[in-house]
């Protein structure tokens, strides 16, 4: 079994990417997801998490930094397919479109820690995926997989957890500009 080196990966990414690079990898991925359900009531959520506000006398409109984003989507979710593509090097399931297979690492190039909570449909029965991002050699940790019965429509939550040395624009308008 050979393993990877994801932390010599991330050092190595040599595309032109920013501290906005993986909202936009994420939003990409939910759009795609819903797409491949065959929706027409897609939707995406983007919520992002600050930092506890601080008491500054001189100035109360200060907004606190973020430091954590959740992107949520109604779309195909990780069903074995999407799983197995995820935790494979360079696949090429998304190669017609555009994708490249390493854009995962992307959120690990900026975040600390990234997990995925997901309800796909498989037949007739629903399941729950969950796992973390590895940082090591393995590229699904902490892999959590069974039926549930908690809901009948199919969602993704993506994590993005402590940016790192970056900061994002403070501003919501900055945003939303993008979405």
């Amino acid at each position: 079994m050979s393993h990877l080196k994801i932390k010599g990966i991330i050092d190595n990414i040599k595309e032109r990417t920013n501290v906005y690079t993986p909202l936009i990898e994420a939003i990409v991925n939910s759009i795609e997801g819903i797409d491949e359900a065959g929706r027409n009531d897609g939707e995406i959520k983007i919520v992002l998490k600050r930092k506890a506000a601080t008491t500054d006398l001189f100035d109360n409109s200060a907004l606190p930094d973020i430091f954590s984003i959740e992107v949520h989507d109604n779309g195909i979710g990780f069903n074995q397919k999407n799983r197995d593509s995820f935790d494979t090097l360079y696949s090429d399931l998304k190669i017609k479109k555009g994708g490249k297979g390493f854009g995962r690492f992307i959120f690990l190039k900026y975040f600390e820690n990234v997990k995925i909570e997901s309800i796909y449909k498989n037949d007739d029965q629903y399941f729950s995926r969950n796992f973390d991002f590895g940082k090591n050699e393995e590229i699904i940790e902490n892999e959590v997989c069974a039926e549930t019965l908690s809901t009948n429509e199919n969602r993704t939550i993506l994590f993005l957890e402590n940016l790192r040395d970056k900061k994002l624009d403070k501003k919501i308008e900055t945003i939303d500009i993008m979405t």
